[in-house]
């Protein structure tokens, strides 16, 4: 490492410093692994992926905010703030859907430039759902897609038998949708 001497020029006065360019140190530096996300008390009971010819980053501004829910995923008619409009961890809202109201909340969030995961579950924490977008290259991202509920036989069976085939149709119809959304973004989105 290499310490320059540098001078800030200031209204004041003359500001003296040291500094060392980082860099060189910065390209040995290997990526930061994302967290473990795992959900140890859900069980997965579905997955749907779609490749998108968009950039990483409209595509998880159209699935992690909130704001955005109504115009892709089918059923939701509108989408309330409950808390703050700043996405962050702990956010929560309250979706108005054909079948009523539920609150949800971003339950995890990791980003690297070629991986970004987000979580939501509901109030009640008895399912989860989780994004993985995956950057193929510049203008080609895959989003995954993970329905979770809490484990337990019953629990299990009964979601099995009475709501997962419609859950999944309406998943991969709400896919097809937010190409259309992904695709507004991207446009006016300048990287």
């Amino acid at each position: 490492m290499e310490w320059r001497r540098g001078v800030k020029h200031t209204e004041s006065g003359d500001v003296a410093f040291e500094y060392a360019p980082l860099g060189k140190l910065r390209e040995t530096v290997p990526p930061s692994s994302l967290p473990n996300l795992d959900l140890p008390r859900k069980a997965r009971m579905f997955s749907a992926s779609r490749e998108y010819a968009a950039h990483i980053i409209p595509l998880a501004h159209a699935v992690g905010d909130f704001t955005y829910r109504s115009r892709w995923q089918e059923g939701v008619q509108r989408v309330e703030e409950v808390s703050h409009y700043l996405p962050r961890i702990g956010m929560r809202c309250r979706r108005v859907t054909d079948r009523g109201a539920v609150t949800f909340y971003a339950s995890s969030y990791a980003f690297r430039p070629d991986r970004i995961e987000i979580g939501e579950t509901d109030e009640d924490k008895t399912t989860t759902v989780h994004f993985t977008l995956e950057r193929l290259d510049t203008y080609r991202t895959r989003l995954t897609v993970d329905y979770y509920v809490r484990k337990g036989l019953l629990t299990e069976l009964w979601f099995s038998l009475t709501k997962r085939r419609a859950l999944e149709a309406s998943l991969e119809r709400s896919l097809l949708t937010l190409d259309r959304v992904v695709k507004e973004l991207d446009v006016a989105t300048e990287y």
